[in-house]
């Protein structure tokens, strides 16, 4: 039998529900006070009754999800309220931990059915699914791939695709990882999530590689600069000083902006 303080928080969370009839401004303030009034709830029952909150956080995510559909959060208040919630289940997963291709498919749904939040990273549930629950996800990954269509730009979703990139670190195989983030390189983003993998597996001169290859790409020029500047960390780790400082000082003759300037004396 649930403690009043569960049956308490459930009144909460039944709170959540949004009506879709009420005008899309009204009653954020108040919602989002509700929304941090649960993740605080949640969080106290994390202490006395663990077991009950991974339940509790989902149905709450859920209702936050589904009322953001009917609200104008063009602030970006309660979106970050949904953030702190989902952080919170992610914890009560890890402290106890929910059936594991239950979670799966929650988290399968969560991204691949919804209107495209929460985000989530699949590493802060590693724990809780495991071996079993991370099998599950791949299973239905692979499955919708099966059957999705492709988007408008003829690639696979982007939510297939986020999945299975996580499914590849969280197996823990980098050359799996380099292989999935590979199978989409739509441009910098791309090879600095390679780069980066790379250089946390101490495979700096792999890294560098891939660095390279991606500064040859065109796309935004904001992704294009963290990558260049990902290669010309590298280049000093390997103490190619004047390599570096040669691209640094190339970019500045292109475009002598007072960033990249200091950027070109300095060094870094």
């Amino acid at each position: 039998m649930a403690s009043e303080e569960v049956a308490r928080v459930r009144r909460l969370i039944d709170g959540l529900r949004r009506d879709r009839r009420i005008h899309p401004l009204h009653g954020r303030r108040e919602y989002s006070q509700r929304v941090r009034e649960v993740a605080s709830a949640c969080g106290v029952l994390l202490e006395t009754e663990p077991a009950a909150v991974p339940g509790l956080a989902g149905r709450a995510v859920d209702r936050i999800t589904s009322a953001l559909m009917f609200m104008d959060d063009s602030s970006g208040i309660v979106g970050s309220d949904l953030r702190v919630m989902m952080a919170v289940h992610a914890r009560a997963c890890a402290a106890a931990p929910p059936d594991p291709k239950r979670l799966a498919a929650w988290l399968a749904r969560l991204r691949l059915d919804g209107p495209g939040w929460p985000d989530f990273e699949l590493r802060d549930y590693a724990a809780a699914l495991g071996e079993t629950g991370a099998a599950e996800l791949a299973r239905i990954v692979d499955q919708r791939a099966r059957d999705a269509e492709p988007d408008l730009l003829g690639r696979t979703p982007f939510a297939i695709r986020i999945l299975r990139e996580q499914l590849a670190e969280l197996s823990g195989d980098v050359d799996a990882y380099v292989r999935v983030v590979a199978g989409d390189l739509y441009g910098a983003p791309q090879y600095l999530k390679i780069v980066n993998a790379l250089r946390k597996a101490g495979r700096t001169t792999d890294a560098e590689q891939w660095a390279h290859r991606g500064l040859t790409q065109t796309g935004n020029p904001i992704d294009i600069g963290k990558l260049r500047d990902c290669y010309v960390d590298l280049l000093f780790e390997r103490g190619a000083t004047d390599e570096a400082l040669a691209l640094r000082q190339a970019l500045f003759d292109t475009h002598p902006t007072q960033g990249v300037g200091k950027v070109a004396v300095s060094g870094r």
